[in-house]
């Protein structure tokens, strides 16, 4: 029977300890990666982040493929774009940082405005892969961790139910 949110929460929690570095250590690994990819700026990687997330709700996106996407005549990446105020709300970044960064991330071409709005760009979506990757990565790991950690809830039969001990 499926679980819902709040008891897969619940579950991980109750296992932190054991699985701190499990999950941690995807995710470490990705923001070096963006912070690296971003020149070691994590505010900008942040900033991208917040970008990709606003194509990532796009309802056509949802619908292209990595294929498609790496294409060498891909769509236009679907978005519903977001403008500078908005991004320096929702990180915590001062407003003018977030402006200066967001010219940066133009003129290298991963964004692109239309009017006071901002998308991710096919080349910024290229220029990701190797961070798309390690999230890719993330995404498994957590899967494999949280799978793990439910199959082995129950077992009382070895003495050591916890497959991270």
């Amino acid at each position: 029977m499926p679980r819902s949110t709040h008891e897969l929460v619940d579950l991980v929690a109750r296992r932190g300890p054991a699985l701190a570095f499990e999950i941690s250590e995807p995710i470490a690994r990705f923001l070096r990666d963006a912070r690296a990819l971003c020149g070691g700026d994590l505010d900008k990687a942040l900033i991208m982040v917040e970008i990709i997330l606003r194509a990532n709700q796009h309802p056509q996106f949802r619908r292209l493929n990595a294929a498609e996407l790496n294409s060498s005549a891909p769509p236009e990446i679907p978005s519903l774009g977001i403008n500078v105020r908005s991004l320096a709300d929702s990180t915590g970044i001062p407003r003018e940082s977030v402006r200066r960064k967001v010219s940066e991330l133009l003129e290298i071409g991963w964004i692109v405005r239309q009017g006071h709005r901002l998308h991710f760009s096919h080349e910024g979506y290229l220029a990701a892969s190797r961070t798309r990757q390690e999230l890719h990565r993330m995404y498994v790991r957590a899967y494999q961790v949280v799978s793990a950690l439910i199959e082995t809830e129950g077992d009382t039969s070895a003495p050591h139910s916890d497959p991270w001990e």
